[in-house]
């Protein structure tokens, strides 16, 4: 595995080359397209986003970790498969719905476009970031190349001054998402057999509904909210919400490629020793300069992005950016210390106090029409979550791993290599691994497990 500089490097430049494809088909429909058509724009790839997200219900959160210990490329390639075999079955009974969420347009193949959008966001597989890293650079380079390309088209149109239509526009975003689906499936196709592409696996449906929980009750999270009032609203008023959505996500979106590198590093026990609150003071601060400066400079940002007709969608994306602190601490704390599969109790828990915040706040701005108020569900939301984490922690929510780990080492009282090999495991999963090695090796060596002989 390539170390973690590399690899940060790597998903640094994967996350800037998709944010900026995606920014710069947003700048050139801005300067570009009709506001109407704009506004068409933004309210499809919020369909699209929301209706990829339930397609992928319950499948990449176990993904992260399962990918991660199966480090032979063709089993690899084998899981690839049988995941994305059971998400293309979700994705098909999604897009009837999609369609008819769809943002009506006078030309038929806008939706078209709309839907495809869908099938390449539904199929996207980022948890391959945790694959070995032959599979982790080819799925890397891929999506790069297909963005930079995306993106170069895009640049292109913006210095020429051409004025594309909005079909032109989507089918490049289209085919910015689809390629690398494309690409990956075909390498990967060599290492699998078509008896394992087109196999139900059944672990993979049991686990993928043990967090399936999790994704339902998140798809009310503040992450929709561009959906929400897409469907609540007409397009001419929620043109600046989405604008400062499209924004603050897209910067948002970071955080997605730093979870499996922050749930490695956990893994690997980088977390043990740091108390829960310095990692959150830390974080709080940190991302609170990162906020304020981009509070500050939102104008400049929007008018960078889009155009300077869109410099009043400043309002609500300092309104979102209120809550990115908090947003940012409660990512940092949930996959440092909760990553665990006994964790997704407490996850379950965590997205309904999260999804009941937001969903007030969205009720609250419809029932007063003024869809930017519900910009403040990000504040809301992950107030609520902060103060849910705060309360698990001081009741210590990681007792269970740490009791487990504490029991085992106490069962070993001979300083031999046994303790050692003990008090080096990483977690309870660790220290139950360790301790059945030792207990074979006793075995094989003519011991029962108690230390006296076997005979």
């Amino acid at each position: 595995m390539p170390n973690v500089t590399s690899r940060l490097s790597l998903m640094l430049v994967l996350y800037v080359t998709n944010t900026a494809s995606l920014f710069l088909a947003f700048k050139a429909a801005a300067l570009t397209l009709s506001p109407s058509q704009n506004v068409l724009l933004l309210s499809i790839h919020s369909v699209s986003m929301f209706a990829s997200q339930i397609s992928d219900l319950g499948y990449s959160r176990p993904a992260y970790r399962n990918l991660a210990q199966r480090p032979d490329l063709a089993e690899q390639a084998s899981y690839y498969y049988k995941v994305n075999f059971q998400r293309f079955l979700t994705m098909l009974l999604c897009l009837p719905a999609a369609y008819v969420f769809m943002p009506i347009s006078e030309q038929p193949l806008v939706p078209i476009l709309g839907i495809l959008l869908v099938v390449g966001l539904s199929l996207r597989s980022p948890w391959l970031v945790a694959a070995n890293a032959s599979l982790f650079r080819l799925y890397s380079i891929s999506e790069i190349i297909c963005s930079s390309m995306a993106a170069a088209i895009f640049v292109g149109i913006i210095l020429l001054e051409y004025h594309p239509t909005l079909i032109v526009i989507l089918s490049i975003l289209v085919a910015a998402r689809l390629g690398p689906v494309l690409f990956i499936s075909e390498r990967l196709s060599r290492y699998a057999s078509s008896a394992v592409m087109f196999r139900l696996d059944r672990e993979i449906f049991r686990e993928s509904l043990a967090s399936l929980g999790i994704r339902v009750i998140m798809l009310g999270s503040h992450w929709s909210n561009g959906f929400f009032l897409v469907v609540l609203f007409t397009q001419a008023e929620v043109g600046l919400y989405l604008q400062a959505d499209k924004l603050f996500y897209g910067g948002v979106g970071s955080f997605a490629f730093l979870a499996q590198e922050l749930v490695r590093l956990a893994s690997a026990g980088h977390f043990e020793r740091v108390r829960w609150y310095v990692l959150a003071a830390i974080c709080f601060l940190m991302s609170s300069v990162v906020a304020v400066c981009f509070a500050i400079s939102a104008p400049l940002f929007l008018k960078l992005v889009f155009s300077a007709d869109y410099i009043a969608a400043a309002e609500p994306l300092r309104w979102m950016l209120i809550g990115f602190p908090l947003l940012a601490t409660n990512f940092t704390l949930s996959n440092a210390y909760l990553h665990r599969r006994h964790h997704d109790g407490f996850a379950l828990k965590m997205a309904s106090v999260a999804v009941f915040a937001n969903l007030l706040t969205v009720a609250a701005a419809y029932f007063l029409m003024r869809p930017n108020a519900a910009a403040f569900g990000v504040i809301a939301s992950e107030g609520a979550v902060f103060v849910f984490l705060a309360y698990m922690f001081r009741k210590g929510i990681q007792s269970k791993g740490e009791n487990a780990s504490e029991a085992v080492r106490a069962a070993l009282v001979q300083p031999s290599k046994t303790s050692a090999l003990i008090v080096s495991g990483r977690g309870s999963g660790a220290s139950e691994l360790a301790l059945a090695n030792v207990e074979t090796r006793r075995i094989q060596a003519g011991r029962s497990p108690d230390g006296s002989g076997a005979g």
